[in-house]
C-alpha cells in the first residue's frame, strides 16, 4: 500500500483515497489510522477501489431508480389526479409491481401511466417481451388487476387478465422452463 504523505499526490478521488486521507489526519493528530486499528466506522476496505463491501447493491437498484423517477415525471404531467388516489397509494402500488418484474433481471425495463388507471410496462428479457398493465385498485390492500401478454421473439406464448397475484401465477408456469421466475404474493 502507497503512503500518501500530501493530498496532492492523489491521482483521483476514490473512497480507498479518501480513506487514506482520514487515515492521514488521524495520523497528524497523533491517532492510530483506522485501516491500521483495524477499526473502520466507514465499512470495510474495500478490495478494489470504490467498492465498499457494506454497501447493500444489487442489480436492481438503478433500474428502479429509473423507474420511480419516470413514474413520478408523469404524475407531475398528471397533476397528481391519477386514477382518483393518493400518490402516496399509487407509488406503494407501483413499487410492488416494479419490484416483482425486477426480480427476473430483466435487460429493459419501462412503465408508462394510462388513462384507464393503470401503469403499463414494457419488460425485455433475454429473447422474451412482457407487457403487463396493472389497474390498480382503489385501497392499498384492495386486488389489483393485471393483464399480461408475453411473447417469444413475434409468437405470443401467453395472454391473461386477473389479479395481479393470478397474472403472477400464470407468469411463473410459462417463463419458469426458461429460467425466469417471479416472486409470489405471501
Amino acid at each position: 500500500m502507497a503512503t500518501i504523505k500530501t493530498i496532492e499526490d492523489m491521482d483521483d478521488i476514490t473512497p480507498i483515497n479518501i480513506r487514506r486521507v482520514i487515515d492521514l489526519f488521524a495520523h497528524w493528530r497523533g491517532e492510530m489510522p483506522t485501516s491500521l486499528s483495524g477499526k473502520n466506522p466507514y465499512g470495510e476496505i474495500p478490495a478494489k477501489t470504490g467498492e465498499w463491501r457494506n454497501t447493500p447493491v444489487d442489480d436492481t437498484v438503478r433500474p428502479f431508480i429509473k423507474l420511480e423517477r419516470s413514474f413520478n415525471q408523469q404524475m407531475l404531467r398528471l397533476g397528481g389526479d391519477f386514477s382518483g388516489q393518493s400518490s402516496y397509494v399509487l407509488h406503494e402500488k407501483m413499487k410492488m409491481s416494479a419490484e416483482l418484474l425486477l426480480h427476473c433481471s430483466p435487460d429493459a425495463i419501462s412503465l408508462e401511466l394510462t388513462d384507464e388507471g393503470s401503469i403499463f410496462y414494457t419488460v425485455r428479457k433475454n429473447h422474451f417481451s412482457l407487457y403487463l398493465d396493472h389497474y390498480l385498485a382503489g385501497e392499498i390492500e384492495g386486488k389489483d388487476e393485471a393483464i399480461v401478454s408475453v411473447f417469444r421473439n413475434n409468437d405470443k406464448i401467453l395472454d391473461f387478465a386477473g389479479t395481479l397475484d393470478e397474472t403472477l401465477i400464470q407468469l411463473n408456469k410459462v417463463l419458469a422452463p426458461e429460467s425466469i421466475v417471479f416472486p409470489a404474493f405471501a
